[in-house]
């Protein structure tokens, strides 16, 4: 299970170093960090030794920054994190401080958190992405006797997975030949759900639409997984 690290925790000097592990935890950070707190982290900037004037001039250096945050902002498809803020630490030679600067924050990331003091809400937060992992709490499909759509669902998300269509037949009287399509697409879903609750291992399996098709997939389920149809809902 992947989950965010914490690496250090002081709370009485308000400090916290935490390893970003997966996406998840991004959205985390994001209820964590708040204006006012001091954010060390490596990063890179753009040096420009004396003489050079030229905006796009210099080269971009890596290098251990502390800013004061401004602003948080999760990427659009919460990939990444942007911390936006005034550098208060940095390299003399960089000649910096005082400048606005933004860090990347991405899987992979270690910072440093530094608050006046930590709330109880806080805390808690940190604590739950700690047990929190990038598993989905719940598979919901949305079906009906001509399409499905899958979603996974987790703390911070809901992220479709893949969408299904039913074959129908040309001629609408041949009851039998519709009956074995919808048995195909029955057992195409089925197994695609057993695929992905093996990735995912769901806490439960969602069905949902109009009709009575999704009552007749779950007796389907019933049939073809019994372990399978203990997660159905």
């Amino acid at each position: 299970m992947i989950r965010m690290r914490v690496l250090k925790r002081d709370e009485r000097k308000g400090i916290v170093t935490v390893k970003v592990d997966g996406q998840e935890d991004l959205y985390w950070l994001s209820l964590i960090i708040k204006p006012g707190d001091l954010i060390t982290a490596r990063t890179t900037r753009r040096y420009k030794p004396e003489g050079q004037q030229r905006a796009d001039s210099g080269e971009r250096v890596p290098v251990t920054l502390t800013i004061e945050v401004e602003k948080v902002e999760v990427g659009p498809r919460g990939t990444s994190l942007r911390v936006l803020g005034v550098v208060r630490r940095a390299p003399e030679w960089l000649g910096i401080q005082g400048k606005h600067h933004s860090l990347d924050v991405s899987p992979g990331s270690q910072l440093t958190i530094q608050k006046e003091s930590w709330s109880d809400t806080l805390l808690e937060f940190l604590d739950r992405a700690e047990r929190s992992t990038l598993s989905p709490k719940v598979l919901a499909v949305a079906l009906d006797d001509r399409n499905a759509v899958v979603a996974v669902i987790s703390d911070f998300r809901v992220t479709p997975e893949v969408s299904l269509r039913a074959s129908r037949t040309a001629d609408p009287r041949s009851k039998r030949i519709q009956s074995a399509l919808n048995r195909e697409f029955q057992r195409e879903l089925a197994e695609l759900l057993e695929r992905l609750a093996e990735r995912y291992s769901p806490e439960a399996i969602v069905l949902t639409g109009p009709g009575f098709f999704k009552e007749e997939f779950a007796r389907f389920i019933e049939e073809r997984s019994p372990e399978l149809a203990n997660l159905i809902r």
